[in-house]
């Protein structure tokens, strides 16, 4: 298998510079932050290359995601029964972390203030289970949906959650 490789270019297609193993996974153009993974292990990275912080989970990630100017940064993988859901701030301090069940749908708002987490594989056959979850992580609220949802979506300010059946049918909370 071939190794994966972070490339970044500039304007004319020239590499500016390359790290070996790592792939990216999301960015802030404004913030000018880069996420990226390997293996266990998340990297913030700022346009030039420099790491500003680099941190190993106890889980193989699935998903990670920035909030808007990094300000938050969302790592989920599975759990085999431990906690696999973290949330690190800005310098990499680990704000909260929790076990949240194995095959869910995370997202996390814009502005960090809510995450959502969706699970129906570990749940029920014919409904999701979702949860809201605020900027510590404690649960806001927690809502049963008849249908198998295959995405989720927050708005910008974490005000409104979208999310998507696989029965065809969109709800809008």
């Amino acid at each position: 298998m071939e190794e994966q490789r972070l490339m970044v270019y500039d304007c004319a297609g020239n590499i500016k510079w390359e790290m070996e193993g790592l792939a990216l996974c999301d960015m802030d153009e404004a913030a000018g932050l880069l996420l990226a993974l390997k293996g266990q292990e998340v990297y913030l990275l700022d346009f030039s290359g420099t790491v500003l912080w680099a941190r190993k989970t106890p889980v193989d990630i699935l998903k990670a995601q920035l909030s808007r100017k990094g300000e938050k940064v969302l790592v989920y993988g599975q759990s085999g029964g431990n906690d696999n859901l973290f949330c690190y701030n800005l310098k990499g301090d680990l704000s909260w972390q929790q076990r949240i069940p194995d095959n869910s749908l995370v997202d996390i708002s814009a502005t960090g203030a809510r995450t959502v987490v969706a699970s129906w594989q570990q749940y029920s056959e014919d409904y999701t289970q979702v949860q809201l979850l605020d900027s510590r992580g404690e649960k806001e609220r927690e809502l049963e949906i008849a249908s198998r949802v295959e995405k989720v979506a927050l708005s910008r300010d974490g005000s409104t959650l979208a999310l998507a059946g696989g029965d065809g049918n969109i709800y809008i909370l």
